[in-house]
């Protein structure tokens, strides 16, 4: 154990007694938040504000970054640019230990403009095919609008009022709308915005039509089962491997099996991907991926609901070692611990049945999930040193 972890010095003071907090037992690591903003303009400034719902789950950190500047970290927080022009904006924010943001490029008048209207900008939207989007404005302005423009998040843009877009590849998009009014009384411009981190659902292939693949998933309280469907119309393909990405931060999931099954402890909204490979017998390699949006409608896991008995974990009372246990604690299995970043910290082999203490003294003070493979799938707990 001692061997696969970085040296790490110091003081084991005797407030070493409190050091770890295992957080609940589960297979996620992020709760299921989807970051929001919009603005407005306020006299020569614009507004900007985090509209992003996280019931249950306490955001511990906000960012607003513009035009390369950390600026602030409040719900609300309004910038006066110099001058005219178009800015990058993000949201970053920080939940649980994982990090969420969205980013939008901002159009302004800059500070000579000053706006006395009232403006917003909204929207929705709804699937209306595969990889496929209508999005509808739902502004509102006392002023003229002048401008309509939508960003899609892969390069492309519109200046229709209402719009409908493609997406070759399915995944999540930062979509922004933002709009332009002309103030009658003062003849300036006004402007307001809304940036979301979207769910764009459907497949694709870079195998042309030899390789079709479809994702369907069954929720069950906090746990989703999932099936995929793959079909080779190329009698020299062969599948060569199945890579899962639940959509909650945990790691990728290198598996042989087109099926599996994954706790969501916190609840929320994720989006689910499977990515399958496959060569021809020349070696040329393609892909196909899809992608399907989950809801759970309770943050299952904060309100003290039990997760199942596959992984538990404790701290050792005035050391720095951590007691696990449960069905997927067998000898000759392997554990990995990784950081916040998704790096690997630590790594090891079970050398006994249920229980067994691993020695995590020399992991530095942070947020790390120690994940274990079994047939049934990846167990998971969430561990905080602190």
């Amino acid at each position: 154990m001692k061997g696969c972890l970085q040296s790490w010095h110091s003081s084991r003071a005797a407030l070493l007694c409190a050091a770890l907090v295992i957080a609940t037992a589960s297979v996620a690591q992020c709760p299921g938040i989807r970051p929001v903003f919009s603005w407005a303009s306020d006299g020569a400034g614009v507004v900007f504000t985090d509209l992003t719902e996280h019931p249950g789950v306490n955001i511990t950190e906000r960012h607003w970054v513009i035009g390369g500047v950390d600026t602030a970290q409040l719900i609300t927080t309004t910038h006066v640019f110099d001058s005219a022009g178009v800015d990058s904006v993000h949201l970053i924010m920080m939940a649980e230990g994982c990090y969420y943001s969205v980013s939008a490029l901002v159009g302004h008048a800059g500070d000579t403009e000053t706006c006395t209207s009232s403006i917003s900008s909204t929207f929705s939207y709804v699937e209306t095919g595969n990889n496929q989007l209508a999005l509808t404005d739902q502004s509102t302005s006392d002023a003229p609008v002048l401008l309509y423009l939508w960003a899609f998040g892969d390069g492309n843009t519109s200046f229709d009022q209402h719009t409908e877009h493609f997406w070759p590849m399915p995944g999540a998009y930062d979509v922004s709308h933002s709009i332009a009014g002309l103030n009658d009384q003062l003849q300036t411009t006004c402007v307001a915005g809304r940036a979301e981190h979207v769910f764009v659902d459907g497949n694709a292939s870079t195998c042309d039509t030899s390789l079709f693949l479809a994702l369907d998933a069954e929720v069950n309280g906090p746990l989703v089962t999932l099936n995929a469907q793959q079909v080779l119309f190329n009698p020299d393909l062969t599948i060569t491997g199945w890579q899962w990405d639940y959509g909650d931060g945990s790691p990728i999931d290198i598996t042989s099996t087109s099926s599996a099954e994954h706790y969501y402890p916190y609840g929320g909204v994720v989006q689910i991907c499977l990515r399958v490979t496959a060569s021809d017998s020349l070696g040329n390699t393609c892909f196909a991926r899809a992608c399907t949006t989950v809801s759970m409608l309770e943050a299952v896991g904060l309100n003290g609901t039990a997760m199942p008995a596959e992984l538990h974990a404790r701290p050792v009372p005035c050391d720095d070692d951590l007691w696990v246990e449960g069905e997927s604690v067998r000898a000759g299995r392997c554990w990995h611990i990784v950081d916040a970043l998704g790096r690997e910290a630590a790594t090891g082999t079970f050398t006994l049945d249920d229980p067994e203490r691993i020695d995590v003294h020399l992991l530095p003070v942070g947020l790390y999930t120690l994940t274990i493979r079994t047939e049934q799938g990846l167990h998971s707990i969430r561990v905080l040193k602190q």
